[in-house]
């Protein structure tokens, strides 16, 4: 199907959609700049943006997750009018698990977008005479009271048992190896896992960085943390910036069958401040130059950034050769 688009005065846009509004096509990514909210009349605050799309049967029971790449200023998902996930904040990602709501067949995923309005504390909100202001918020926020968008959409499918947000960590102080992640099982049967997490450097692994058992039951998930001391890594520079893999490997204890192998690529590396230097791998950065802002705009205004002498200050304590000023 195509994304279509109607937006909306609420300030609290209700689901299900209200029959009364009017869709028009609309091409997804949405730029901010291009939802011109001052110009309607009367003032919108909010929109709707949907599509209807066809899940083929071998994907539904597969794990699910909707991907927006970024919502201006509050996003809330829902697919087959089930919510599914929200994010409050300029730019954000959206994040939502569809893995129980997805069906085979047509779906239809819905998008509320919400304006400046959505992350500012309630208490400066005027009900009777709303007027958006980045000078009370509560969440991050940019572009002021103007926008609306919305960045581009993906489903992600994995199995159903999976390694997800792997994050991996490198100190190059303490000499080690660790690494976040969450174990998840999307299933509707308890399972029984081995993981076990290895590094590889192409195709030869190189480090073992450990293995865990797990007992997931349906529909949940468990943190795990692995760490593992490592004196030998090659390490990443701007100068060598040698990359490695880590293998997140998990498997049925009871039938010795891999359910799922999830890759993330790192470089052993660690930065730091000392003293008065920037720290990279035990070694000082010396850096040519760099830029910082000394005006940015707030509704329309330009603000000056108090904070410019302090920034040259330090720039000249540091040893840095030029700066230069731009304004946002």
């Amino acid at each position: 199907g195509r994304w279509e688009m109607a937006l909306t005065p609420s300030l609290q846009p209700p689901m299900p959609i209200p029959a009364d509004l009017v869709f028009k096509p609309r091409v997804v990514p949405i730029p901010w700049h291009q939802v011109k909210l001052t110009e309607t009349n009367p003032r919108m605050h909010g929109a709707y943006v949907r599509r209807s799309f066809v899940a083929p049967p071998e994907l539904v029971g597969r794990s699910c997750r909707l991907v927006v790449e970024k919502v201006i200023d509050e996003g809330t998902a829902y697919l087959n009018g089930v919510r599914i996930g929200n994010v409050r904040g300029g730019a954000t990602p959206l994040i939502g698990d569809a893995t129980k709501v997805l069906r085979e067949g047509t779906n239809e995923l819905v998008i509320v977008l919400r304006d400046l309005l959505s992350i500012m504390n309630p208490e400066y909100v005027n009900l009777q005479n709303p007027e958006p202001s980045v000078m009370y918020l509560d969440a991050p926020g940019l572009f002021g009271k103007r926008a609306l968008g919305m960045g581009s959409v993906q489903l992600e499918f994995s199995p159903p048992v999976v390694a997800e947000d792997v994050f991996v960590v490198t100190s190059v102080r303490k000499q080690t190896l660790g690494a976040r992640l969450r174990a998840t099982n999307r299933g509707d049967q308890t399972v029984h896992l081995l993981m076990k997490a290895s590094v590889h450097d192409g195709k030869k692994a190189v480090f073992e960085l450990g293995t865990r058992e797990l007992s997931l039951p349906a529909d949940s998930s468990k943190d795990v943390e692995l760490q593992a001391p490592w004196d030998t890594p090659r390490l990443w520079s701007p100068l060598d910036p040698h990359l490695y893999v880590l293998n997140v490997e998990l498997t049925d204890r009871t039938t010795g069958e891999r359910l799922d192998l999830a890759r993330e690529r790192f470089g052993f590396r660690e930065s730091w401040i000392e003293g008065n230097q920037m720290m990279l791998n035990g070694l000082p950065i010396k850096l040519k130059g760099a830029t910082g802002f000394v005006a940015y705009w707030v509704d329309g205004d330009v603000q000056l950034n108090r904070g410019t002498r302090d920034d040259a200050d330090y720039l000249d304590e540091i040893g840095m050769l030029a700066s230069e000023p731009v304004t946002m």
